[in-house]
């Protein structure tokens, strides 16, 4: 529609369909096949989310079967609402970057929750200058705002600090959860935890692939609980990360 001399008949070339097929697709005369969409997505596209984003659109509105649909379309829901994620600027999250930032805005989803600095330090094991500190950044970020009566409020629920290049606040971020992963697992109870790990081969031409299935993954179940009434307050952590040698140089040998 942009570009008037690019044809309908240079579009169907260009998506491995018949024109007399592509037109009637878009005029919504007939839908798309699971194998016709995978291979127009592939043509469309080289990301993932993407294609499975535009496959799930075509099987939510045209799939025969009911429970393929129904399936789709909650795919689809789970996508547009993870959309409507605040993402952070870089320089915003290095202000609230320390692992109890984070926590205190999900304490407020607890049913035992009490607006108070220093029940939220005997919680979190920091001190009450830290709380004090850590609630008025939130604050200012609107982050965490105040209702009826002073009782705070964790606005958004849900945010996403992203960067393209290598940030000393998100890894500080991910160092600190790492190293709570570490004590838990010295010191929790196994009814209290759940660790899996494993090390795999892999083909690393995929890896985009598998980091956006990671997210999704991480979105979906956020999402899962968002409405469930919360007694505790867990670390998720997912990991994928290349097993290598990391020794320096001059200890190989050693």
């Amino acid at each position: 529609m942009k570009n008037a001399g690019y044809s309908l008949r240079a579009f169907a070339r260009d998506l491995r369909i018949s024109p007399s097929r592509l037109s009637e697709v878009m005029k919504g005369e007939q839908g798309l096949s699971e194998a016709s969409v995978d291979t127009m997505a592939e043509q469309l596209t080289q990301k993932p989310r993407e294609r499975k984003f535009l496959k799930d659109l075509v099987l939510a509105q045209h799939s025969r079967n009911a429970a393929v649909r129904a399936e789709a379309a909650k795919r689809l829901q789970v996508l547009r609402k993870s959309e409507s994620f605040r993402v952070m600027r870089e320089e915003q999250f290095k202000i609230i970057a320390d692992w109890y930032h984070g926590a205190i805005l999900e304490l407020t989803q607890l049913v035992s929750f009490r607006h108070d600095i220093k029940w939220i330090s005997d919680r979190l094991g920091i001190a009450r200058s830290t709380a004090q500190a850590a609630v008025e950044r939130l604050e200012k970020l609107n982050l965490l705002s105040r209702g009826a009566g002073g009782a705070w409020k964790a606005n958004p629920e849900g945010f996403n600090a992203f960067s393209a290049q290598p940030s000393s606040a998100i890894k500080k971020f991910h160092l600190q959860v790492l190293g709570m992963s570490a004590d838990s697992l010295r010191e929790d109870p196994l009814d209290d935890r759940q660790f899996l790990s494993m090390i795999l081969a892999l083909p690393k031409s995929r890896l985009p692939e598998f980091k956006a299935e990671m997210q999704e993954f991480m979105t979906r179940f956020w999402q899962s609980i968002e409405h469930d009434s919360k007694d505790e307050l867990y670390s998720l952590s997912i990991q994928l990360c290349p097993v290598r040698n990391r020794r320096p140089q001059e200890n190989q040998n050693v």
